[in-house]
């Protein structure tokens, strides 16, 4: 899920600092121009007193006239304007939700003085409020680069616009170069980003690699380790990925779908056991089916846990009157040598897969096994007659043999 956009509280930096402490000038000029700037100069008499005339007004809580008096002071400064003043108007048309006017004016203070990083700030936050992803990242760049690179958030934010430009290669490097500057302090939804651009930026097992170096340090937040066990997935790192899925089941978070994946792997990786605790957990939930009940048993059945798999089984059937279900039941039984009940559960199977070939050889094993061999024939020669190569066809033969041997010697 991607983070939220851009918030007034995150890039909204200063507000309308106090006008008068600004009066004086512009701040430290970070290199002179041969354009016209007014970086380095103080404002013009009319636009100081224009500024004062609008603080005193905001102090006396009457915010339009503020606006109406900035307006009025940027019309007629025309070209000798200053970027304080077009800052400022910039502020009180956002308050008075003129956004796009608002833009108009952040972008002149950054002609005027192109290394005032709070107007840069600002031109981010609007665009991206307004969908102007281009610019916004550009912005977000350019006032990351005037604050000495320094602070987390605009790289973030920038990384954002460029995911809703879905410029996806663009979007990852800056995602892998914000985790790997700020490694002091990574937040989790920088990590969401990363994970949701790593696939069309096909930048997966660089994404991985680098989130696998924070564990230590967002290793108990829920979405870090959703968004690195996903990724693992899609990468078919199975062994990796259960790591996470598994502190996720620590931490509570585990979501039934994670559960049955989590299931899933430890039936992969030879933990059959492991495997039959996520699907029984999820048996008891609306997720219950014929399907989780047959993999429950199943896991079971590879945990030489014959019994608890019958049991699962026998329950299952009830709910579900499944073929699939009655053939594993049929399957137990057998090997149990509860021939009786193997033939009952195979016989279930036939009544809802009358030409299951599997169901019909075990039928005719659980008759010939209880010395009913004239049954088991007409089973057996009805498998031999869909295909007269299989081997079933020896045990037929067997029983004929035997057949023939007793009425010789009767």
């Amino acid at each position: 899920m991607i983070p939220t956009p851009i918030r007034q509280s995150n890039l909204w930096t200063g507000g309308l600092v106090i006008l008068l402490a600004l009066l004086l000038g512009s701040g430290t000029a970070w290199a002179a121009k041969k354009t016209f700037t007014t970086c380095e100069t103080k404002t013009s008499p009319a636009i100081t007193l224009a500024m004062a005339r609008a603080s005193r007004a905001l102090e006396e809580k009457r915010p339009e006239e503020a606006l109406a008096i900035l307006r009025k002071a940027s019309r007629r400064a025309g070209k000798k304007s200053h970027h304080l003043l077009e800052f400022h108007l910039g502020i009180r048309l956002v308050e008075a939700k003129e956004l796009e006017k608002s833009l108009e004016h952040f972008r002149r203070a950054t002609k005027l003085c192109p290394t005032y990083a709070p107007a840069w700030q600002n031109i981010g936050r609007l665009a991206y409020e307004t969908e102007k992803f281009d610019e916004a990242a550009h912005a977000l760049g350019r006032a990351f680069e005037l604050t000495g690179e320094t602070r987390a958030n605009l790289l973030y934010f920038q990384a954002l616009a460029r995911y809703r430009q879905e410029k996806w290669t663009r979007c990852a490097h800056l995602c892998l170069d914000l985790m790997n500057r700020f490694q002091e302090n990574p937040k989790v939804e920088w990590v969401e980003l990363a994970a949701a651009v790593a696939t069309p930026a096909k930048k997966r097992p660089e994404v991985i690699d680098v989130l696998t170096k924070h564990i230590s340090r967002l290793g108990d937040k829920p979405k870090f380790r959703r968004s690195l066990a996903n990724l693992l997935l899609m990468e078919k790192r199975y062994p990796e990925a259960l790591v996470h899925l598994k502190s996720l089941d620590h931490l509570g978070t585990i979501t039934d779908s994670e559960l049955m994946i989590l299931g899933d792997i430890c039936r992969m990786q030879a933990m059959p056991l492991e495997a039959a605790a996520c699907y029984g957990r999820l048996a008891t939930t609306k997720k219950a089916s014929a399907q989780l009940t047959r993999k429950e048993a199943e896991a079971l059945m590879a945990g030489f846990k014959p019994e608890k798999a019958r049991m699962v089984l026998e329950r299952g059937v009830k709910k579900w009157d499944s073929a699939r279900l009655w053939l594993l039941v049929g399957q137990l039984r057998f090997e149990a040598k509860e021939y009786s009940k193997a033939e009952t559960a195979f016989r279930q199977v036939i009544k809802h897969k009358p030409s299951d070939r599997h169901a019909s050889v075990m039928l005719g094993y659980a008759l010939f096994s209880q010395s009913k061999e004239n049954e088991a024939l007409q089973w057996l020669n009805k498998v031999i007659e869909a295909n007269p190569k299989d081997s079933v066809k020896s045990l037929r033969d067997f029983i004929l043999k035997k057949q023939n041997h007793q009425s010789k010697t009767s």
